[in-house]
């Protein structure tokens, strides 16, 4: 019992290592053993599978038979699916593996920490050394601690030296424990280092290995491969290109010269078919005539002159009749035209006068409106200005006063402050007087912090005004810049009404123009129409033309019958000559239409600027009412800036003066902490005196 009372905690101790040795030599040493004998397995089985396989495996399964446990099998199984296959046709058609290319490193999956690290639980037989030092230590102090209770203090000499041997023993017991640990930290570590070291050696040549039995290098032959094919492909599309522009071209030419050569074919057909048409349409009416002629001319020739003399005396008073009257109403009609054109001008003159003296009166009603609107947004405006700058005057000496009381209540703080450390430098100087000389340099000290103290209180105190005024100024800048911003709103809005009375009289302006224009269109038209009327009468004498060749080809008929085909080419000629006329007829007509539409036009954009110059006006009405509303809302945000400005004022004012006088509160409490501590030191050196 002695013994386990005078040795039971180097026991203790000593078992604690034994059984942390077992520990690591069962859980550490031996399982690196075994597991470096299936690394040098896998390595060897390897190494004589490489010469019988060579660098063109095709054969997986085998080299995952000789892995030796279950990590390196599934690190296996992990690298295999990054293998990829090459395969080629045999002799039978089909396709099959002729090699396995690596597009990984081998050292990214058989990773150290995969197949050392984690089963040997490295990383906590890496910090057992320091348990080990820890536990040598924690034995030599409690050995140490053991004989300082055991050893007695005696006036006996015998006494003394039997517990100076036993705190010594005690001692020594303890430094042998901890250099047994010491000892064993170190063959723990030298053991570890070899282990693991060895097994990264054996991972590194396993990798290297299976690195050799695969050509690696198939994605930078694969790009290379890619980069052909896309220079190839480039190639032979600028060869197809070309190859298509060139086909393109000669059939596109072929295709032309098909197609103008069926089209000139189709013409000469297309003509033939013409001529012989009317060749066999006109042959028997001609043949007709012809005998009808010669049978008349024989007997009857007076007869057919009397004949063809009355056909075209009713003739040419049927045509004296039809074209006479149409002349006339056409000449009627003329006149009236002109009439209704004249008239309808005169109406533009007015139209054209009032609406200027419209545009004139309402640009002279918007004109006063605009500045009304104008005079009273200045007003606005103006009190505006006045109310800021009596609340700028409120806010300046809300800020003044409250200057004012802050300074004043600083300056009581710091007079009563001042009075209670005089007081308490004057009771100090009173205890200094009384103490010893050898406490002034302790004193001296004290006073020193305790000027320090005061001015780190007048530092703080200036630093709240400093800070108070700062706010203050920042607080009188935004004002100033929302002041600042509200008349540049204004200043805009101004702008925007004096530019919408600029576009207005721009639009009057531009009404007058078009009014002017209108009226020299309409004049162009008139004249247009005289032009149509001379045309007209000249016709009507290419008409009385064409009776005076009427009549000589009358008398030509009753002069011979063998003249018939001369009268008729005469007639043909008249006959292509009403042709002319009725279309010279058209185009009168056409004429007439394409004015009557004009002034049509005239008239639709005549009123479009009325209706403009309206949408104007109520445009510049809605302008008016946007620019109230506008002013209106100014109104509302100054009644809301200045509402939320006083209780930005009142809220930084109340926060300022709170940290003011929380910072003070703080100091004071320092201080008189200081004072405190003075005054329990001197009264500690009074006592002790």
């Amino acid at each position: 019992m002695s013994f386990l009372s005078q040795y039971g905690h180097i026991a203790l101790i000593a078992t604690v290592l034994g059984l942390i040795a077992l520990g690591f030599v069962f859980n550490f040493l031996l399982p690196g053993l075994r597991l470096g004998r299936q690394h040098q397995a896998a390595i060897t089985a390897l190494r004589n599978l490489k010469p019988d396989i060579g660098t063109q495996v095709t054969d997986l399964e085998r080299i995952a038979a000789v892995m030796g446990n279950d990590r390196l099998l599934h690190c296996w199984k992990e690298f295999t699916e990054t293998l990829h296959p090459q395969t080629q046709t045999n002799e039978f058609g089909q396709e099959e593996v002729v090699r396995w290319r690596a597009t990984a490193m081998a050292e990214s999956f058989f990773t150290e920490q995969a197949l050392v690290d984690t089963p040997l639980k490295a990383e906590f037989y890496r910090h057992l050394p320091g348990i080990l030092t820890g536990i040598g230590i924690i034995g030599t102090f409690s050995g140490l601690i053991l004989g300082l209770i055991d050893f007695e203090v005696s006036t006996d000499a015998d006494q003394v030296r039997r517990s100076l041997a036993s705190l010594i023993q005690n001692v020594g017991h303890a430094f042998i424990v901890s250099a047994s640990a010491i000892a064993l930290a170190m063959l723990f570590i030298w053991i570890e280092k070899s282990v693991v070291t060895r097994r990264y050696r054996e991972v590194e040549t396993l990798c290297s290995l299976i690195d050799s039995l695969f050509d690696a290098g198939v994605g930078e032959e694969y790009l290379a491969r890619l980069v052909q094919a896309s220079e190839t492909s480039a190639t032979q599309a600028a060869q197809i290109k070309d190859s298509l522009v060139t086909d393109l071209k000669e059939v596109l030419s072929e295709l032309t010269r098909q197609q103008i050569e069926a089209a000139a074919h189709n013409n000469q057909h297309l003509s033939e078919t013409l001529v012989q048409t009317f060749s066999d349409s006109l042959k028997e009416p001609i043949n007709r005539i012809s005998q009808a002629v010669e049978r008349v001319s024989g007997n009857q020739g007076d007869a057919v002159n009397k004949l063809m003399t009355d056909v075209l005396s009713s003739f040419a008073s049927q045509m004296q009749d039809m074209f006479g009257g149409q002349m006339k109403g056409m000449n009627e009609a003329l006149q009236q035209t002109a009439l209704t054109i004249q008239g309808a001008a005169g109406k533009f003159d007015e139209l054209a006068s009032n609406l200027q003296n419209a545009g004139r009166g309402a640009a002279d009603a918007m004109a006063e409106r605009l500045e009304q609107v104008i005079r009273t947004t200045e007003a606005r405006q103006e009190a505006m200005s006045t109310r800021m700058s009596e609340f700028a005057e409120e806010i300046r000496s809300a800020v003044k006063s409250s200057q004012l009381e802050t300074s004043e209540r600083m300056q009581s703080l710091l007079a009563e402050m001042g009075e209670k450390v005089s007081a308490v430098v004057a009771q100090l100087d009173a205890q200094s007087r009384n103490a010893a000389e050898g406490h002034e340099a302790r004193l001296g000290f004290l006073g020193e912090q305790l000027a320090g103290m005061i001015g780190s209180l007048q530092a703080q105190g200036k630093r709240a005004a400093d800070t108070h005024a700062a706010q203050q100024a920042e607080f009188a800048m935004q004002t100033e810049a929302t002041v600042t911003q509200m008349a540049g709103r204004v200043g805009e809005l101004t702008g925007a009404v004096r530019a919408a009375s600029e576009e207005m009289r721009v639009a009057v302006a531009q009404l007058a123009s078009t009014t002017r224009d209108n009226l020299e269109r309409m004049n162009k038209g008139a004249d247009t129409l005289h032009v149509a009327s001379v045309t007209f009468s000249r016709t009507v004498d290419g008409l009385s033309d064409v009776s005076d060749r009427i009549s000589g080809s009358t008398n030509k008929l009753n002069l011979a019958a063998s003249a018939l085909n001369g009268a008729t080419q005469a007639s043909m000629q008249v006959i292509n000559e009403y042709r002319t006329t009725r279309d010279t007829f058209a185009t009168i007509v056409e004429n007439l239409k394409s004015t009557v539409e004009n002034a049509r036009k005239e008239a639709s954009l005549t009123s479009g600027l009325v209706a403009s110059l309206g949408s104007a006006a109520a445009k510049l009405n809605t302008a008016q009412a946007d620019a109230g509303e506008y002013l209106q809302g100014v109104t509302e945000v100054l009644a809301e800036a200045h509402k939320a400005f006083a209780e930005s004022v009142e809220r930084t004012l109340r926060k300022g003066n709170a940290d003011f006088h929380r910072e003070l509160a703080d100091a004071v409490n320092l201080l008189k902490g200081a004072i405190q501590d003075l005054g329990d030191t001197l009264d500690a050196v009074v006592s002790r005196r």
